[in-house]
């Protein structure tokens, strides 16, 4: 992303005498059950008591006291009973409810039926939303309480809720090894990771954005977050900016285009709002969107916060991408490629045909999951190529995923990078992109985005399943074996909607790669 022209205050999380241990609260990448689980629920103890994430009912009590029992009043057969505590009781009730299904529901063992479990987790604390919203027009001790308390604990228990189905959904190892736990044993609280200056081992770039990599316990890439983004109204107001942007700046002319992209992509095309910008969350966002998707096509990302001489500053870490690969950029125009379509051999051990059918259909995964997120500033630097030493293509990360999440619904016309919608589309993430639900996917992002976010997210992802379920019906989705030659050709020639004039990511890199482009 780009610079501010002012550089923020650092965001206060805590202050304390002693750095706290590097730590968080995410699941390891390990495929090794045990350890996995440990992370997930922690020791075999917290099997046997419901992690505090939000208040029970018992612990409302404890503030608010017991519901008033009900009270005659009159006498004879003129007394009348008066149920004083009805609406309170009713909020420890459905409180209540929640903590009996999560103490009562053993996990299921396959997907849906794992899915339709955190549903109704999901529903059950829509209903403790509802009934503390009786007190919204009241005052008094527990009307406060259930706005200020209840009411925003429980919009953070939903994300709880939706980011750990998204941990378990496409791990099937992780999911045999829970097949006996109870639902409140695998719901884990969303942390934020602790990173040390001891830990620092250099700096990068980010886009525009300055990075620092970290090693430790948690190695990979920390962007600091943006509040506020450059922002006017006519071009006086541009010229007053930048002139202030730029006193004492080493080079003003790459600052004034940087902050020239910043209004245009960001706030215009990506819609973010440029005084509430939370860019470290959208790069987070995408990370969790890739989980609960199983696409594995974008770098993990987690809330960071790192702890200077100077405070504490509050960002992302996204994984290194480096250990899966090289970027596309590097290995385009390193020549690490050959192109059967020309006549070309292979030239080396290693050298990677533009003709891979996984190349192809993970490329068409990376569209997908930009198209649902309005991503549009995937160019070739953008994203990681892993090959084997024989050559063959293994994967494809995305990194550097802020650029996302905006309130602009509008993907399927062209947005800068970002293509419309292809017709030729990998079968797994579509199908993944079809099933869905919307609930799930708001919830996911309740701690990030905004609601005018959200509700931009949610469109994108009906326009982007009413164009692939004709595909499907059709069956015309791609399996992995269907990436052939003939694909490949086609993707080169595909004449996208009239609306726009950027071909596929995969046309994209072979371009790049017969140098006709400089992306």
């Amino acid at each position: 992303m780009f610079r501010t022209p002012k550089a923020q205050a650092p965001q206060k999380i805590s202050r304390k005498k002693h750095l706290p241990t590097e730590s968080t609260s995410s699941l390891p990448q390990t495929v090794n059950p045990t350890l996995q689980m440990q992370s997930l629920i922690g020791n075999h103890a917290t099997q046997q008591m419901m992690i505090q994430r939000m208040p029970t009912s018992a612990t409302i009590k404890t503030i608010l006291g017991e519901p008033k029992k009900d009270q005659k009043i009159g006498i004879g057969k003129y007394a009348v009973t008066k149920a004083n505590s009805t609406k309170y009781q009713y909020v420890l009730n459905v409180v209540k409810y929640y903590e009996d299904y999560l103490d009562a529901t053993t996990i299921a063992g396959t997907p849906d039926a794992i899915t339709a479990q955190f549903k109704q987790a999901l529903s059950l604390l829509d209903n403790i939303t509802t009934t503390a919203a009786s007190y919204d027009s009241e005052t008094g001790k527990k009307a406060v309480y259930m706005k200020n308390t209840l009411k925003p604990e429980v919009l953070k228990e939903k994300t709880n809720v939706a980011t750990s189905l998204a941990s378990i959904l496409h791990n099937p190892t992780l999911m045999n090894a829970m097949k006996n736990f109870k639902l409140k044993g695998v719901i884990k609280k969303e942390g934020v990771v602790t990173l040390l200056e001891r830990n620092v081992t250099g700096n990068d770039r980010g886009g525009a954005s300055e990075v620092t990599k970290f090693g430790g316990n948690k190695p990979g890439y920390f962007k600091e977050t943006k509040g506020t983004l450059a922002n006017w109204n006519n071009d006086n107001e541009r010229d007053e900016f930048m002139n202030a942007a730029k006193v004492g700046a080493d080079d003003p002319d790459l600052l004034e285009n940087m902050l020239d992209n910043e209004k245009r992509i960001a706030v215009d095309l990506v819609g973010i709002n440029p005084e509430d910008a939370h860019m470290a969350n959208r790069d987070v966002a995408m990370s969790r969107l890739n989980q609960l998707l199983g696409a594995n096509v974008i770098a993990k990302a987690e809330m960071a916060v790192r702890h200077t001489a100077q405070g504490e500053k509050t960002g992302s870490l996204m994984e290194d991408a480096t250990k899966k690969g090289k970027s596309a950029f590097d290995i385009a125009t390193a020549k690490e490629v050959y192109d059967p379509a020309a006549g070309e051999a292979k030239g080396a051990a290693n050298q990677m045909s533009l003709q891979d059918p996984e190349l192809m259909r993970q490329l068409s995964r990376l569209q997908l999951i930009d198209l649902l997120a309005l991503q549009v500033d995937r160019n070739t630097k953008n994203y990681f190529v892993q090959v084997s030493p024989t050559g063959a293509v293994l994967g494809v990360t995305g990194i550097d995923n802020d650029l996302s999440m905006g309130t602009n619904d509008r993907n399927e016309t062209r947005q800068m990078e970002l293509p419309g919608f292809s017709r030729y589309v990998d079968e797994e993430l579509a199908n993944a992109i079809l099933n869905l639900d919307p609930e799930i996917l708001a919830s996911l992002m309740g701690d990030l985005l905004s609601k005018d976010e959200i509700a931009a997210l949610l469109s994108r992802l009906k326009k982007l399943q009413a164009f692939l379920k004709p595909l499907k019906d059709q069956n015309q989705l791609l399996k992995p074996n269907q990436w052939t030659a003939a694909i490949a050709q086609n993707l080169l020639v595909e004449t996208p909607p009239k609306s726009l004039s950027k071909k596929s990511y995969y046309a994209q890199f072979v371009e790049k790669a017969k140098g006709q482009s400089d992306k």
